[in-house]
């Protein structure tokens, strides 16, 4: 299990350890070690998060996974953990389900079709990850020692945070679209408030 888990480890804690610069949200490699690891699906978009509201959202998720793979890195665990496990991936499987339906339909409120194009292959990859967790789990409770499905459990979990991210940051990137074009609008009409009343005649003397 360690090949695979190492892949995963190593940006998940950093995290935890990541500076805040100017309102971004940077992953910091702890020693050179950490640089020559193999590459992370995370390594995509977690180095820059702007947005505040969504680093709340994810930060504590990304420990939650964090706590996940030291879990699965144990040799001692017992049943009863693995009873644990299958309920909560049960319930982050009607989450991500939950949460897929809400993309949807922000999607379909939405006239953008870069929005539409980008956010159909994340909430497909998000819902077979949904699925995908509650089936590990199971084969868990059944080979317990079992590395492969340990290491597939992490991978799931990592796959949900990351489409879950992805999903957060497409929704900002479509609001803050939508604002800059209000104030582009905006913009228009003053300058047009404003060339009206340079070409208004002045008061008679």
């Amino acid at each position: 299990m360690r090949s695979a888990l190492c892949a995963i480890h190593p940006i998940v804690v950093d995290v935890m350890a990541g500076t805040q610069l100017a309102g971004t949200y940077f992953i910091q490699p702890r020693s050179p070690r950490l640089e020559e690891r193999e590459p992370s699906p995370l390594d995509d978009i977690s180095p820059v998060i702007q947005n505040n509201a969504i680093k709340r959202l994810i930060s504590p998720m990304m420990v939650q996974l964090c706590h996940l793979i030291i879990t699965m890195g144990r040799s001692d665990l017992e049943g009863d953990t693995f009873t644990s496990v299958g309920e909560t991936a049960e319930e982050l499987s009607w989450a991500s389900d939950e949460f897929v339906q809400i993309a949807k339909r922000l999607v379909g409120d939405s006239e953008e079709g870069w929005l539409q194009a980008e956010m159909g292959p994340v909430t497909d990859s998000l819902s077979a990850s949904g699925r995908d967790i509650t089936l590990v789990a199971q084969k868990l409770r059944l080979q317990p020692a079992s590395q492969s499905h340990r290491e597939q459990l992490v991978t799931t979990a990592q796959q949900i945070l990351l489409d879950t991210m992805k999903v957060l940051l497409l929704e900002d990137a479509a609001a803050a679209k939508n604002t800059a074009q209000a104030a582009g609008w905006c913009l228009i009409c003053l300058d047009t408030l404003e060339a009206a009343g340079a070409l208004a005649p002045g008061p008679l003397g």
